[in-house]
């Protein structure tokens, strides 16, 4: 999923244990009920995660935290997710959907193309030095194209002197 074109969005409204929660991180977007639980339950049944957790998880909260989380088994609330950056956003279950509905429109405004390479972006300088990603970004040479090119700029710069 991370190399997809496009932003991939995890929903969790009930529950996410072990290899769901894997899931769960390997999209772009995480969204959650506040009454939602989530656990990496792995060490609770004595098997080894396959789908990404120790990578994933500790680049979202950070390593001790993840090691924490993965030790303990501890079951976590979308609040608590939240808090810890486990999840991007958490809202009530009963406004989940309309909430991520909105983040989809407010994504879908913008150019596609810019979206999908400030994805690519952030996924190789995210594992590698600040220098290389800058020169990766500073060398990238990706055409942008659907919004209008020329055109589009100078409207832009336009409203930016008003």
């Amino acid at each position: 999923m991370q190399s997809l074109p496009f932003p991939t969005i995890a929903v969790i409204n009930g529950f996410c244990y072990t290899g769901a929660m894997e899931l769960m991180l390997a999209h772009d977007l995480i969204y959650a009920a506040e009454e939602c639980t989530m656990a990496d339950t792995h060490a609770k049944w004595g098997i080894a995660p396959k789908w990404g957790m120790s990578q994933r998880l500790p680049l979202r909260v950070g390593l001790h935290a993840a090691m924490e989380l993965s030790f303990t088994c501890r079951l976590v609330t979308g609040i608590e997710a939240q808090r810890m950056g486990l999840v991007n956003s958490a809202v009530p279950g009963v406004q989940l959907e309309a909430y991520v509905k909105g983040r989809i429109e407010e994504i879908s405004k913008n150019s596609a193309q810019t979206v999908a390479l400030m994805k690519r972006l952030y996924y190789y300088g995210g594992h590698r030095s600040v220098r290389e990603g800058l020169k990766y970004e500073q060398e990238d040479q990706t055409k942008l194209t659907d919004r209008g090119g020329v055109d589009f700029k100078k409207g832009m710069a336009r409203k930016s002197k008003l």
